[in-house]
Order: C-alpha cells, then sequence, then structure tokens
C-alpha cells in the first residue's frame, strides 16, 4: 500500500495504535432566524490553516462543527500532495494518517439535503471504493447513504450526498469498503466543497401551541386537573401567571393550585406563549364529631360541620353508610366507629370526619328515675310537665326527634314548664344544656 506524502507538520502516522470508532453526534444549539429553505456551499477557503478539527464554521447563516474520530483531520492545502485533485481548490479537510477514521459534522439547523466533494487514495485501479453518509437528527438515526465511486484510477473524485425530507442536524462520513480487487489504495480521503439546505424554519403555530384541559378546571382543593400543550416533540416551558414554574418543561402539567397557566412553546426556530386556562379551587368543608353522654341506649352525635349551611350529611358505621341518615345528628344505638360525611351542596367538596368511637354503657331504662323526677307524664298525649328546680339555673332544654331535628329550645326558669304540646306522635330526646356541657338526655314518648 501507497502512502501520502504529509507536507506541513501533519502529525505521523500511528502504526501500533488500534483503531478506534467513536462516534459523537450532537444536537441542535441555536436558533434559526432564516424562514425559507436555503442551500449554501462550505468552500473551507477561510478555515485556520493547519489546525487539526474540531472546528466550527458559518457560512450563510448555517453554522457547522467538523470533528474526527481517533486518528484525526486537519485543514491543509488542496495541493499538499503536489497535484489538486479536480473540483478542489484552495484549503480542504485532509487526513492525519493513514489510518481509517470518521469524519463528523453538525449543524445549528435541520437540513434535508447533504453532498461533500471527497478524494481517496487509490493509484492506478480499476475499480473503486464505497464511501457511506448516516444521517441522525438529536442522537437518532434517520437514515444512511452508500455511493461507489463512478471512475476509478488514481486518486478519484466524486461527491457523497443524502436527502431526509424528515431532516437531520448530523452527519457521518465513513470510508465503508475498498475496492473490490485493487491491491494499492488507502482508507483515506480528502473533503472539500461541503453543499447543505436547511430547512424552511418556523417558530410554532397558535394551533401546535394550544393547550387543553383534560378535565374540569375548577376542582376541590386535593384534587388536580392535567393541562397539555396539543404538539408533542416541542421545548416547553409552563408559567404561572407571569412566572415559570421550576422544573414545569414537560408537555403536560398539574395543576393543583388557583391560578392562570400557559406555555411558552418553542423549537429552534422561535418562540410562542399558548392561550391561558384559569385553574379554579373550591376548599373542602371541615367536619369534627361530638358525644353527648350515653342516655337511655343511646348515644347522641353531632356533626360540627363548617361551613354549616348549604351542605348535607351522610353518616357511616364502620365502612358502611346508614341509610337514612342525613341530619347533622345521630342517635348511635349500637357500639362501634361513626363517621360523617358532609358535602358542600354548591361545589360538591366533600370531607369525611375522623372516626368516632361510641359505646353504649347506659341501659334503655336508665333514663326512668330521671323522666319521673324532672318530666311527667311521660308518656303523654298532650304536654309534658318539666320540674326545673331541680335543674341548675341558666340551663337551656333542647328537644330533638331521633334524626336530629330540633323542635323546642326553652331556657330554664327554676318553676314548673309545659313543653312539646304541638309535638306530634313519636318518640323526642330532651337535653338539658349548660353552656357547652350537655348535663341530661331523657326520652320523651308522645303517644294517643
Amino acid at each position: 500500500m501507497k502512502t501520502l506524502n504529509f507536507k506541513n507538520s501533519i502529525a505521523s502516522v500511528l502504526r501500533k495504535c488500534n483503531l478506534i470508532f467513536t462516534l459523537i453526534f450532537f444536537s441542535v444549539i441555536a436558533q434559526v432566524s432564516s424562514t425559507s429553505a436555503q442551500s449554501v456551499l462550505f468552500d473551507f477557503n477561510n478555515a485556520p490553516l493547519y489546525t487539526s478539527l474540531p472546528i466550527d464554521q458559518t457560512v450563510g447563516g448555517i453554522t457547522a462543527h467538523f470533528s474526527a474520530g481517533y486518528y484525526g483531520y486537519s485543514i491543509q492545502n488542496a495541493n499538499t500532495m503536489g497535484f489538486t485533485p479536480p473540483g478542489f481548490d484552495g484549503r480542504c479537510i485532509y487526513p492525519n494518517s493513514v489510518y481509517l477514521t470518521d469524519l463528523y459534522i453538525s449543524f445549528d439547523q435541520t437540513l434535508t439535503n447533504f453532498s461533500i466533494m471527497y478524494c481517496s487514495q487509490e493509484l492506478g485501479c480499476d475499480d473503486a471504493e464505497t464511501m457511506r453518509v448516516t444521517a441522525y437528527m438529536n442522537g437518532a438515526y434517520i437514515g444512511t447513504s452508500t455511493h461507489t465511486t463512478k471512475h476509478p484510477g488514481t486518486w478519484p473524485v466524486d461527491s457523497l450526498k443524502c436527502n431526509f425530507t424528515q431532516g437531520f442536524d448530523s452527519v457521518v462520513v465513513h470510508y465503508d469498503s475498498h475496492p473490490p480487487t485493487c491491491q494499492d489504495y488507502g482508507v483515506i480521503y480528502l473533503a472539500d466543497n461541503m453543499r447543505v439546505t436547511a430547512i424552511g424554519c418556523t417558530p410554532p403555530t397558535v394551533q401546535q401551541a394550544a393547550i387543553s384541559a383534560g378535565g374540569s378546571t375548577t376542582f376541590c382543593k386535593g384534587s388536580n386537573v392535567v393541562l397539555s400543550v396539543a404538539t408533542a416533540g416541542l421545548i416547553y416551558q409552563w408559567k404561572q401567571g407571569k412566572n415559570n414554574i421550576s422544573g414545569a418543561t414537560l408537555q403536560s402539567y398539574t395543576v393543583s393550585k388557583k391560578g392562570t397557566y400557559k406555555c411558552v412553546v418553542s423549537n429552534n426556530c422561535g418562540s410562542i406563549t399558548s392561550n391561558s386556562i384559569p385553574g379554579t379551587v373550591n376548599p373542602q368543608p371541615t367536619i369534627t364529631i361530638s358525644q353527648d353522654p350515653c342516655s337511655n341506649g343511646a348515644v347522641l352525635l353531632h356533626a360540627n360541620a363548617s361551613p354549616g349551611t348549604g351542605v348535607t350529611y351522610k353518616w357511616k358505621k364502620g365502612g358502611v353508610i346508614v341509610s337514612g341518615e342525613t341530619n347533622s345528628t345521630f342517635s348511635a344505638t349500637q357500639g362501634g366507629t361513626y363517621k360523617c360525611i358532609v358535602t358542600i351542596t354548591a361545589t360538591g367538596c366533600t370531607k369525611a370526619s375522623t372516626g368516632s368511637s361510641v359505646t353504649i354503657n347506659c341501659k334503655l331504662g336508665d333514663a326512668a328515675n330521671e323522666n319521673q323526677v324532672i318530666v311527667y307524664p311521660n308518656p303523654t298525649s298532650d304536654y309534658f310537665n318539666i320540674n326545673t328546680a331541680q335543674l341548675e339555673p341558666q340551663s337551656m332544654i333542647y328537644i330533638y326527634d331521633l334524626t336530629g331535628r330540633l323542635y323546642e329550645s326553652h331556657a330554664v326558669n327554676g318553676g314548673e314548664m309545659q313543653v312539646g304540646g304541638l309535638l306530634s306522635i313519636g318518640v323526642y330526646f330532651l337535653k338539658v344544656v349548660k353552656g357547652n356541657e350537655t348535663k341530661r338526655v331523657i326520652k320523651l314518648v308522645k303517644n294517643f
């Protein structure tokens, strides 16, 4: 095999090193200002002479980054070998050794077409080598193209090309295979006159950047809604009001707080701000349960909710809804753990209380002695007499039905009182309260 007579301090041949292939891919970095396709020629005549790759070259608004595999390339005069290959002029990309190495080229714009002139080392050959170019987009494989030099001989010149309409931003130029029969060749090549065509570049459209909600944008505290940009594969920055949301750079964003949300959607050509979507968060109600002392075989439970109006109630024993119990009070006649679920009617926001443990530690007849002393007659078909002299001053008397509905309230006057005259037939509870403390609960029976 014959080798080149390298001039101008080109690196000496590294004969004992293993052949190393390392593919390096480059992604799009800079934004493109062009709005139409353009084809430009890189002739390397202004490249820094005698400089080894990597280097950058910018022509017609397109910047190309050139680098190489292990054995390297440099910028040399096209006549370094003592002659100028046909079509070459000025300066060119020149191999630093006689060993096979790849040429890597990445671009700051998306291309559809690529071609580069090459001159391979062949001396009087009847057939020619095959070259290969492989295209990538953001490091992902797009396609490959091979070409066998059309006119073999001595230092034959030809062009290697590829065309991929979906676009690419980097290529690898590779010496693919030597001439099938020729013995006088080297696996090296010179390169010059690279021509590329960039895709017409425009920012995302209003339609591409549009955001929509995956559900209702009015929801209860603790819930959320997912907002999504219409088009995938772009660059995203979500904002709440005027402020960027840290780390919110995906196509979708989960909203859990009140505010107005939008997304700045970008590509390598520019950016656009999406439409805005407001998120409304309704508060949850609060709910606790309090208990009256056990009386007459039952414990009266009270749901203390906020807000106190415009809400509905459901009671649960264990994990089971108690049918028909929809008031703020509930008379528990069995031991167990009870919860109350309160719902704000206007918003549907719901909250369950913590469990309230109930123990029935009194008997149905326990209230009889109290009834005989304070309330008489009981049962009655008319009204109940109450001897309030036995009750503490400043106490209050409340009468509830079994669902917890309040029917009457009276201030203790220290004498006899008549209550319940207008009550319908049924069973009621009379509760004596002083301050926030329930003193007594007495069962009342109204009959014929």
